[in-house]
């Protein structure tokens, strides 16, 4: 069961790092964009 949460936790970690990166990546798309 420890395990298990942990890698629960770990793949949304993961997910949520990647969302993060790209939602920055878009971000500053924009920035440059409009610069």
């Amino acid at each position: 069961m420890g395990i298990g949460a942990l890698g629960v936790t770990g793949i949304a970690a993961m997910a949520l790092g990647v969302s993060f990166a790209e939602d920055i990546r878009r971000i500053v798309l924009i920035i440059i964009g409009k610069v």
